[in-house]
């Protein structure tokens, strides 16, 4: 989207509705993430189940993104990604509270990208 805006592909206008509604759709996904990792703690089945109950919402609103706006929505929820080589990536995500707060303020996280050996680099 911001490539769209920089080469004049969208409005400004066009550009913060998009980000208005991934700002929306994050806090709907971090919620719904919440949920499942509240509901992996419960020992009940039947709480279990009922915990879990949005994760096929969730997967299918995973699927529908492309690839850019699933950076975005990784950026948004991770306070840290470190890439090893040979090594699969440590993520260190942000709390609801955090997310919550966010939302609640109406502003967005400075983007982190990945820690490659030390240096920080760009999803």
């Amino acid at each position: 989207m911001i490539t769209a805006y920089t080469k004049g592909m969208i409005s400004e206008s066009d550009l913060q509705s998009q980000l208005e509604r991934i700002d929306r759709d994050l806090v709907r996904l971090a919620m719904l993430v919440e949920d499942a990792e509240r509901a992996a703690k419960v020992p009940d089945p039947e709480a279990r189940r009922k915990a879990l109950a949005n994760v096929a919402e969730l997967s299918r609103a995973w699927s529908a993104l492309d690839v850019a706006a699933r950076r975005e929505v990784v950026d948004h929820l991770a306070r840290n990604i470190r890439l090893r080589a040979g090594g699969a990536p440590e993520i260190e995500w942000r709390t609801a509270d955090e997310l919550a707060e966010d939302a609640e303020q109406g502003s967005t996280k400075d983007p982190v990208g990945p820690h490659v050996d030390g240096c920080a680099s760009t999803l």
